[in-house]
């Protein structure tokens, strides 16, 4: 037998251990550990609320104070979004926070039950175990203005598949009214094919009713320097689909939904344009706020908001770190 000795680390003292299994509207906890010869299991249920947070987590705080331990440590898996209060709340009163993986409970809570069933029970003990194991997660408190550039980002990659199921919508609907249409996308949502779009003029009973010169007038009003070409393919591709379009009626309603579908494409577009011009400035403070704290800085060629999806190494928790000392000279 081959044995090896080590010097052991320096253990600090303990923490008291507090699980959540998290839902929507509820938080069931779960903390255990041993008070000398004796074993404390503390187990409730509260309301998934600020106040109702707050309150537990004083009472697991005077707990810990009164078995001498060094503080409480909250942990909880990752629900899209609903352990938001409860790590916030836990975060601002001073507390340790973490995240378990809801793969690693999913496969403990056979290992602790021999039952494949989960209850909220159950993995709140589950996630105690993964804790009591150190199989835990970092919980990231990112600084204000990383924080809002991600939003931002998220923002901003939510309207592009809004513009993109709006242009997809607005084809469709096109390629139903005006068959014989033949135009390129380039062409449909440049500024001659939007103000088409809004006089609904993408109909090919309007167009003929209008006539080549009529149009070119119009157009010539709105967009100076449209060809005389732009009207003569318009008209002859009107002229074709006549004869298998749909009829009038049906036609008109057609194009109040073209009319409509611009009108939020643009409204999208707008709203893109104002994400893009705040992008810059919060990159340039969270570089700022990196100089100053030892953060590490965003990557700018991942997003047009300037790179605020990807960090260029994983961010620690730097909320609380002083600024480095000046340089002595």
């Amino acid at each position: 037998m081959k044995i090896r000795t080590t010097a052991a680390p320096d253990k600090a003292r303990p923490v008291l251990l507090l699980a959540a299994d998290v839902s929507k509207d509820t938080l069931h906890l779960f903390s255990r550990f041993e008070s000398g010869h004796r074993e404390v299991v503390a187990e409730d249920v509260v309301a998934n609320r600020t106040e109702a947070v707050e309150r537990a987590l004083r009472e697991a705080a005077a707990l810990a104070a009164d078995h001498g331990l060094a503080g409480v440590r909250v942990l909880c898996e990752s629900t899209g979004g609903y352990e938001q209060t409860l790590l916030t709340v836990a975060r601002r009163a001073g507390h340790e926070t973490a995240l378990v993986s809801p793969e690693q409970v999913g496969k403990l809570t056979t290992l602790e039950s021999l039952d494949t069933a989960k209850t909220d029970r159950k993995d709140a003990r589950v996630i105690h175990l993964a804790a009591e194991m150190g199989k835990t997660q970092c919980h990231r408190d990112l600084p204000e203005p990383y924080v809002l550039l991600r939003h931002l980002t998220a923002f901003h990659d939510d309207e592009i598949l809004v513009a993109s199921a709006i242009r997809t919508r607005l084809q469709a609907t096109l390629r139903d009214l005006f068959p014989d249409y033949g135009r390129p996308l380039a062409f449909t949502f440049s500024k001659t094919g939007r103000v088409l779009l809004h006089e609904r003029l993408m109909c090919p009973h309007r167009l003929v009713k209008l006539g080549q010169a009529r149009l070119l007038a119009m157009l010539r009003r709105r967009v100076p320097g449209v060809k005389t070409v732009t009207g003569e393919r318009l008209l002859t591709a009107a002229t074709e689909s006549v004869r298998s379009a749909p009829p009038p009626a049906v036609a008109a309603v057609l194009s109040d939904r073209l009319a409509v579908l611009v009108a939020e494409l643009e409204r999208t577009d707008n709203c893109l344009s104002s994400l893009v011009d705040l992008g810059p400035s919060w990159t340039r403070s969270a570089e700022s706020f990196a100089l100053h704290h030892g953060a590490p800085r965003p990557c700018r060629a991942s997003s047009s908001l300037g790179g605020t999806l990807r960090l260029a190494e994983p961010i620690r928790d730097v909320s609380r770190r002083s600024p480095p000392a000046p340089p002595v000279r």
